[in-house]
């Protein structure tokens, strides 16, 4: 029943195990997060009983999809969760559209990412670049 709150601020976490673990609800409303991990096991990048919700700030998460889950369509602010095959460590990605910009460069191997960024909109088309790959993608 447990719940992890985030206003502001910002955290970043290289995880060798979940990255935010919240036994009941994880929601997010500003700040910046940053996970790079987990990339091996039965553990996620985000862990949640009940729901992940984020209205505001920059989310950026990076890992293994052995459990992977994303925020909640019940989210104001939109999200693009992709599976994104094997990449290596220090393989770049990009967000661009709209309002919304982000890079950033995980020091981890990965297979899924999840991002968010104020001024992403649901239901609008952003350019998610991996490496050398590109594509555009509809927010949820």
């Amino acid at each position: 029943s447990g719940t992890v709150n985030i206003a502001g601020g910002e955290l970043y976490m290289n995880a060798s195990g979940d990255g935010i673990d919240a036994n009941g609800t994880f929601t997010m409303s500003g700040g910046k997060v940053t996970i790079c991990g987990p990339i091996t096991g039965d553990t996620a990048v985000l862990d949640f009983d009940k729901s992940a919700i984020i209205t505001g700030g920059f989310f950026i998460g990076t890992g293994s999809f052995m459990m992977a889950q994303t925020f909640s369509e019940k989210s104001t602010q939109g999200v693009i969760a992709l599976s994104v095959g094997q990449q290596a460590a220090g393989t770049g990605i990009t967000l661009s559209g709209g309002d919304a910009a982000l890079s950033y460069t995980p020091a981890l191997p990965y297979q899924i990412l999840i991002l968010s960024a104020p001024g992403m909109v649901k239901g609008e088309k952003y350019t998610v670049t991996v490496g050398e790959l590109s594509g555009s993608f509809t927010a949820y």
